[in-house]
């Protein structure tokens, strides 16, 4: 009985390390840190450029930006440009006021995928700006937001269902084989 025990515990705790190994890379992945504009803002100043800023460097070769005017349209100039976690997005002159709204999909260097967006308002004062000296809203990065209605794949969070699941389901398993063990231990007599 004891080499059986012995052997169920081993095999328990081998399955357990490979359920949190697995279960580990997929809760690793890039945060959005900080946004400019800030999500919800209402910028009164002519922009010439939307900044995001990650806590993680970027793989620069994987990097999209669209940030999408009221009537539709990308307004993105060219590729964003990537400094380690720091992406910028030249744009082209704004016309229209209205809400503007942001989508991304980085992939970290690492090679984690994060999407997700944000929202601001053009003001009617900034849109009928036709000064060529206006100069680009710059805004301090802080907590930006992430919304899920504009992430664009389902990788966007998809780290921590999965880790709650196996996390979830490695604990189910540890009950049911010690729930086995201990009635097999209840119904077998002792030996001598």
């Amino acid at each position: 009985m004891r080499q059986r025990t012995r052997v169920l515990v081993s095999a328990l705790l081998a399955l357990l390390v490979v359920v949190l190994a697995l279960a580990a890379p997929a809760a690793a992945h890039t945060d959005l840190a900080g946004t400019s504009p800030r999500e919800g803002t209402v910028v009164d100043r002519l922009l010439r450029e939307v900044r995001l800023s990650f806590d993680e460097p970027l793989s620069s070769s994987l990097v999209q930006v669209a940030v999408i005017a009221p009537d539709g349209t990308d307004v993105v100039s060219g590729e964003p440009t990537v400094d380690g976690g720091s992406v910028v997005a030249s744009l082209r002159r704004l016309e229209g006021p209205g809400r503007y709204r942001v989508a991304y999909r980085v992939v970290a260097a690492d090679g984690h995928p994060e999407t997700g967006g944000f929202r601001f308002t053009l003001s009617e004062a900034a849109a009928s700006t036709r000064s060529s000296r206006a100069t680009a809203a710059v805004l301090p990065t802080g907590s930006g937001s992430q919304s899920s209605d504009l992430a664009a794949s389902p990788a966007s969070g998809a780290s921590g269902p999965w880790l709650a699941v196996s996390v979830a389901l490695a604990g189910l398993l540890v009950s049911v084989v010690l729930a086995r063990f201990t009635a097999l231990r209840r119904t077998r007599p002792d030996a001598p």
